[in-house]
């Protein structure tokens, strides 16, 4: 798939689904073909300038994009949802929280994350082995920061190969 060159600069708008997860917890955090959640909650909105769409639990809490697994960065440690009923824990969600983020001397935890959770933070992204790393700029309507972190983030990922270049649009 293509997408707009500037949502790796400027980064991507979100919104919440209104479907939620279903808990599962022999299949959390396993990419399995039943993604059938994932496909109706896409189906959710039609604007091209929402990019990806939250999922939250039956319990409200923060599971993952559509297509995407979530970071946050929150006093300068790296947070994702831990996956403990459902969600996929994303071949790039790993080598970010594992690799990327020691190399870089930050922390990492995963946690239980509620949509108040994501209001206070330093800056989110989407991440996922088609994308790499997208920042968000804004979920549901409200302005996330954008933190220089992605950007180094995204640089070394590039440097080892696990995401490519973004081209520039005509």
């Amino acid at each position: 798939p293509s997408w707009p060159a500037r949502w790796w600069r400027e980064g991507v708008r979100v919104r919440w689904c209104r479907l939620p997860a279903q808990a599962q917890p022999a299949l959390a955090g396993l990419k399995h073909l039943g993604r059938l959640e994932q496909v109706l909650a896409r189906a959710e909105w039609a604007d091209p300038a929402v990019a990806e769409g939250l999922l939250l639990d039956g319990r409200g809490r923060v599971v993952e994009g559509t297509a995407t697994n979530l970071l946050l960065l929150r006093r300068g440690k790296l947070l994702s949802p831990a996956l403990e009923g459902c969600g996929v824990a994303g071949v790039m969600r790993g080598m970010i929280l594992e690799e990327a983020a020691p190399a870089l001397g930050l922390a990492v935890a995963l946690a239980p994350l509620r949509p108040r959770d994501l209001e206070g933070a330093e800056g989110l992204a989407l991440v996922n082995s088609l994308v790499g790393l997208w920042p968000v700029r804004e979920l549901a309507g409200r302005p996330v920061p954008v933190p220089s972190l992605w950007v180094r983030l995204r640089a070394w990922l590039l440097e080892r190969g696990a995401c490519s270049p973004v081209e520039e649009e005509p």
